[in-house]
């Protein structure tokens, strides 16, 4: 299994976050690119929530965060 590092996790986070922003402008200009989008939202939650899984208050926060954007793919970060 294959263990990722923090700088790749942030790596990963910020590629996420730069493609949210394009897919968001492809949303403005047609609206069936907003389940990707939505995907991209849930993608970040969840990394999101690895990442502050080092701290269980932030750990919780995030996996609330990412449960409330619909992000079913929120696993277990225990």
């Amino acid at each position: 299994m294959l263990h990722s590092t923090i700088a790749d996790d942030s790596r990963l986070l910020a590629r996420l976050k730069a493609a949210r922003e394009t897919v968001a402008q492809l949303v403005v200009k047609n609206a069936d690119y907003a389940p990707l989008f939505e995907r991209i939202e849930a993608d970040i939650a969840a990394e999101e929530a690895k990442a502050a899984s080092r701290n269980p208050v932030d750990a919780a926060r995030a996996i609330i965060a990412a449960r409330r954007s619909g992000a079913g793919l929120v696993r277990d970060l225990r």
